[in-house]
């Protein structure tokens, strides 16, 4: 029987729960399996996790965090995701940080076990942001660093994160943990802005506007933001055009 015809049998379906990971894939594109009436996608993932496929572990992590065709259950994803996480899934070990990170209604956030989580994480631009967020600010029992922050932020901005770049911009901006470079910080708010990010652009137009004194650099820059729904941008357009107007008039 074809796969491509939506009609598997039962040796198609034993091999799918026993590693063979094309197949796994191939059958998880379909809502109902049939055997001797409909299988649920959920039964295809749990059989395959018993029997040791990571990625169907990650994947009833993925299903109970997000609450996808279950009932949303923390605690039964951290339980997938560990398993899974143990087994060198790094994506797992990036969830449980976050997980730990923000908490949630049916147990505290634990900071020190989402470090632990988001370092295993080496090659991740997230966990590496996430981790110059949490020394930038300092939470709960661990202390504010920034210089362990711009190491991590640098680190992530490496990988082209842009919510990185834009905080290391503003590290070299105002010259903490290291000299002050302007130039820098226009190099990655500009490379960050280019990504997307909103909140780059309005950075870069109140540099120009209050340190290098460009007007219409300041006014392209903060249009860019504005017009992505950055309010406090608008604002500053508004006030800008506001007074270049009253020194037309003087």
């Amino acid at each position: 029987m074809f796969i491509n015809n939506k009609i598997i049998n039962m040796n198609l379906f034993e091999k799918a729960i026993n590693g063979d990971e094309f197949l796994f894939r191939q059958l998880l594109s379909f809502e109902k399996l049939l055997k001797e009436g409909k299988v649920s996608r959920l039964l295809l993932i749990e059989k395959a996790s018993e029997n040791g496929n990571i990625n169907a572990t990650k994947m009833l992590g993925d299903m109970y965090f997000k609450g996808i065709d279950v009932q949303k259950d923390i605690k039964k994803a951290i339980k997938y995701y560990s398993i899974s996480s143990d087994k060198g899934n790094l994506k797992s070990t990036y969830n449980l940080g976050i997980i730990y990170l923000n908490g949630d209604v049916s147990f505290k956030r634990d900071i020190s076990k989402a470090i632990s989580f988001l370092e295993r994480c080496v090659n991740s631009s997230r966990a590496l942001y996430n981790l110059g967020v949490i020394y930038e600010n300092g939470v709960d029992e661990v202390y504010r660093n920034l210089k362990k922050a711009k190491k991590y932020y640098s680190q992530s901005a490496f990988l082209g994160n842009k919510l990185a770049e834009n905080n290391l911009a503003n590290f070299y901006k105002n010259g903490i943990e290291g000299k002050k470079s302007i130039k820098k910080a226009i190099t990655l708010y500009e490379r960050s802005g280019s990504k997307g990010n909103d909140k780059a652009h309005y950075n870069l137009g109140m540099l120009y506007l209050i340190i290098r004194k460009d007007n219409t650099l300041a006014s392209k820059y903060l249009k860019l933001s504005s017009k992505a729904g950055n309010e406090q941008a608008t604002r500053e357009l508004e006030l800008l055009s506001s007074n270049l107007k009253k020194r037309k008039r003087s």
